[in-house]
């Protein structure tokens, strides 16, 4: 099932709309809780959905460390691993370079952190990110981008930008790998997930006049090559 958004109703600047996904229909605005390891803490998935939670954002670079995504796959995805029926989303592991910079050294393959459980180098490309989310199963999966705090100024965020920029394209490229026959990504679970870019629009007006448009741009191309 590929996604649909339809835009119900506007009024000035705000909008209400649907977004199907491959689990659940989403009806925005949401609000979309944190489970950082599979789990929201202090509640049940029965209690989410009570309390009317349509979609869960798990953290890729956690996952992968505990349990992993290989056993999360081979389990039938993370839906099945917490028990939660409604829609998912994975973010790339990119924030980590902000949370954890300490323990994270940024190139132009990918980034390499240091495991704060065993101390053991985690190397996360575009590309594996990529094939961790896949594994992982989520409705929605979002591109590993070059992470810098809000308050960085100056030349790191030139280079944080047309990093993502050539990020989105390995991005993009490990996507095209999963292509089965009928032209759908198609994974274990059964069902096609989508990838989202992320658009640097906070850091300078220089960011937001000379990303927005290429990565539109590859948005555009990208859904051509994957109907």
């Amino acid at each position: 099932m590929a996604l649909r958004f339809e835009v119900l109703g506007r009024f000035n600047r705000a909008r209400a709309a649907r977004l199907t996904l491959p689990h659940f229909t989403c009806q925005t605005p949401l609000f979309m809780p944190v489970g950082t390891q599979g789990t929201i803490k202090g509640l049940t998935t029965d209690q989410l959905e009570t309390i009317g939670c349509q979609i869960i954002l798990g953290n890729t670079y956690h996952l992968e460390l505990r349990p992993g995504s290989q056993l999360i796959d081979d389990l039938g995805g993370l839906h099945k691993f917490m028990n939660w029926k409604r829609a998912l989303l994975t973010d790339s592991g990119g924030f980590q370079m902000v949370s954890l910079l300490h323990l994270a050294d940024i190139t132009e393959e990918g980034v390499t952190f240091q495991s704060p459980v065993d101390g053991k180098p985690m190397l996360l490309t575009p590309e594996e990110s990529i094939n961790i989310q896949n594994n992982i199963g989520a409705d929605i999966i979002m591109a590993l981008d070059d992470v810098v705090k809000t308050t960085i100024t100056g030349p790191r965020i030139e280079e944080a930008m047309y990093r993502t920029l050539r990020w989105i394209d390995r991005c993009i490229a490990g996507m095209v790998i999963s292509l089965v026959t009928l032209g759908q990504i198609v994974y274990s679970s059964g069902f096609c997930n989508q990838l989202f870019p992320i658009f640097k629009l906070k850091l300078s007006i220089m960011s937001l006049t000379a990303s927005t448009y290429p990565m539109a741009l590859r948005c555009i191309e990208d859904q051509l090559k994957l109907r």
